[in-house]
């Protein structure tokens, strides 16, 4: 047995973005047998070990009305895995220290394991550094989608969400402008920084890079690579569901047109990652960036 798994450390974590697919994965993953994930998306638990990250005090009260509702009326919640007592009272009311995360993953310990957590793509390289101490053998899953995309489903999001507003109501300009313009959102946004961090203490081999666009196009095929990558058998035998079905902003209020301003404040924003993303990647990043210069020269896209 390997040292992480005596530990019950996760074996991968999925570090992001946001609204680039990870809920998809998340669910998808979690229907292999040789995978297991916590009954809850986004731990957070690293986010904790950085001062200069959010350490997500409304998610947790968030999953806590869930798994209350969970219990009391299952029906109600149909996206709430089955409750788990024993696996709830841990993640409530423990303190959250290492022993506390490592004890999160027991139930997985026979199993491949792993968390998803967007918001470990902001973490600092002391922090990195930290989780690769931990476990040098871990392995991570990254996704990156057209910045204009995920901006507008994270404002679409927001606003509804957190501001219990939908894009039909008043919403106005300088409201939109200023949620593009906030420091979250260009963080979440900021790529290159993130894949300069993780790629600078974690081996290439130990980094899996995808794309939304290729979540959309072939789910199967990507699933298929992340198995492989993860070191399970890659069947579609554990394809459960349609894998097109519902992916992160498919929703008709995520799929509203963009006003040009907004699009052209995140492309300004963007432009010069775009550039060196498409000269490293090409392929997907090229359209996004082709798209970009489209929209500044004025044209519509």
């Amino acid at each position: 047995m390997s040292k992480n798994k005596q530990r019950n450390l996760p074996d991968f974590i999925g570090i992001g973005s946001q609204r680039c697919g990870t809920s998809w994965l998340y669910r998808r993953l979690g229907e292999h047998p040789d995978l297991w994930l916590p009954p809850i998306k986004e731990i957070h638990f690293f986010n904790h070990l950085d001062a200069t990250a959010n350490t997500c005090k409304r998610k947790f009260y968030k999953d806590l009305r869930q798994r209350y509702r969970a219990y009391t009326s299952p029906r109600t919640v149909p996206k709430v895995k089955q409750p788990n007592l024993i696996w709830d009272i841990n993640y409530f009311l423990r303190a959250k220290n290492m022993l506390w995360y490592s004890s999160l993953f027991t139930q997985g310990k026979d199993k491949i394991s792993g968390e998803i957590t967007p918001e470990y793509m902001m973490l600092s390289k002391d922090v990195v550094e930290k989780i690769y101490t931990l476990n040098s053998r871990m392995k991570i899953i990254f996704t990156m989608r057209d910045p204009i995309d995920r901006v507008w489903s994270a404002t679409v999001r927001h606003f509804k969400i957190n501001r219990k507003r939908n894009m039909q109501d008043a919403v106005s300009e300088e409201e939109l402008l200023n949620f593009v313009k906030h420091k979250g959102t260009i963080r979440r946004t900021n790529y290159l920084r993130t894949l300069s961090v993780w790629e600078s203490v974690f081996p290439a081999n130990q980094i899996h890079l995808e794309f939304f666009d290729n979540i959309q196009e072939n789910p199967d095929d990507v699933l298929l690579q992340i198995f492989d990558f993860l070191g399970v058998k890659a069947s579609t035998e554990y394809m459960l569901v349609d894998l097109k079905k519902k992916v992160a902003s498919s929703s008709p209020k995520a799929k509203m047109p963009i006003p040009h301003a907004i699009k052209h404040e995140i492309c300004i924003e963007n432009i010069e990652q775009l550039t060196k993303l498409s000269q490293h990647f090409g392929g997907h990043t090229t359209k996004w960036l082709n798209r970009a210069r489209k929209i500044l020269d004025g044209e519509k896209s």
